[in-house]
């Protein structure tokens, strides 16, 4: 019909129209000499095909995204009598180095096993040092874990916001980060408040004088939550998770605490690794909402009452998250991330630890879009 034609007709004169005007948007672009298209190079991240260790220490290991959406929780690691699902078990560095094989440890409540990744032309390929675990998947399917690993690789996160993805292609900023500026690290008073900084975890028996919970006593007093919980063990999202709801936002906390490998504060940097990894690999809970963080929490919360009779509630209650989780799909998640290392010493802080933590922001900042607090000792 000739509506149509002329419809045609109008709409192909819009579309050559609005071609030509971003045509001349882009040339006024390319013959701008004053910008510097160097610059723009240097900041782009191009991958790299792992062949070889890279020359930065790896901070840690985070299971492919895939396992905490639908059913992928459903999968065990079983060793064994005993089993857990697979993102109740948690990956330990046992290798701090930039040579040779990368080192690890699979571990879980009652067991751990030791593994180790060896670089070469096709990439990384993982095996067991000794005894291997078995992931038991649906139909009771059972497959040894280093094969397992070698076909859902994990995410590795290096030091100055570095990562090496499932497929080997080591992702990294071309240039190197700035330290973190020493002013930005807050100190506490651990001592006068009767802290053991070499005590990292409450536990079951609730040790007052633990890191753990004096942050509970201390974020409890300096915040409001609806939610506080203690989520430390294997395959935890953070040592405590603070959380409230304040109009359309879902506020969240990830607490992330560490012992002093010695009894007075200093600029060791081992203090920080494991830590800083953990901070890493705790960003990606913003992802799809929260909503896999708030499923992650309920479930382990049922877990440990039924283990050991106790609530990891420190304020609130399965009723409250329940709650919080029918919300949560209209609700915006802010996410605040705390490291809490008493070992450091801010001024005796070495500018090595600094780069460390800066990496570590870096990364945790670009990927929840929120806060990042270090909690250390003068």
């Amino acid at each position: 019909p000739s509506s149509q034609r002329a419809t045609g007709h109008y709409l192909g004169r819009w579309i050559r129209a609005e071609w030509r005007t971003w045509c001349r948007q882009q040339g006024a672009k390319l013959s701008d000499g004053s910008i510097d298209v160097h610059s723009l190079f240097r900041s782009m991240i191009i991958p790299i095909d792992v062949r070889e260790r890279p020359a930065f220490p790896i901070l840690a290991m985070e299971w492919p995204w895939k396992l905490y959406l639908g059913n992928g929780t459903s999968s065990r690691l079983s060793y064994k009598d005993s089993s857990v699902l697979l993102t109740d078990a948690e990956f330990r560095i046992d290798d701090y180095g930039t040579s040779g094989p990368l080192c690890f440890s699979i571990m879980t409540p009652t067991w751990e096993l030791a593994y180790e990744g060896h670089f070469g032309s096709q990439g990384l390929h993982y095996r067991a040092k000794g005894d291997d675990a078995e992931v038991v998947g649906w139909r009771d399917v059972r497959t040894p874990f280093s094969t397992w690993l070698n076909s859902d690789k994990p995410t590795l996160f290096l030091s100055g916001d570095r990562m090496v993805t499932g497929d080997d292609r080591l992702l990294a900023p071309r240039t190197e980060l700035p330290p973190y500026p020493r002013e930005r690290l807050r100190a506490l008073d651990w001592a006068s408040n009767g802290v053991d900084i070499t005590v990292e975890s409450q536990g079951i028996e609730r040790k007052a004088n633990s890191i753990q919970a004096y942050m509970a006593r201390f974020l409890s007093q300096d915040q409001t939550f609806d939610i506080l919980i203690d989520d430390d063990r294997a395959g935890e999202a953070a040592d405590l998770v603070g959380i409230r709801v304040d109009k359309g936002d879902l506020h969240i906390t990830l607490v992330h605490c560490k012992y002093s490998s010695k009894p007075t504060a200093g600029s060791r940097l081992s203090d920080l690794y494991e830590v800083c990894g953990q901070a890493m690999r705790g960003a990606r809970w913003r992802d799809n909402g929260a909503l896999p963080l708030l499923e992650h929490l309920d479930r382990r919360a049922k877990a440990y009452t039924r283990r050991t009779g106790l609530s990891p509630f420190e304020i609130g209650d399965r009723e409250a998250l329940f709650g919080i989780r029918q919300q949560a799909p209209q609700l915006f998640p802010r996410i605040s991330t705390v490291i809490a290392q008493p070992g450091l010493s801010i001024k005796a802080s070495s500018d090595e630890q600094l780069r460390l933590i800066a990496g570590a922001a870096s990364y945790v900042q670009s990927v929840t879009k929120g806060s990042f607090d270090v909690l250390a000792s003068e």
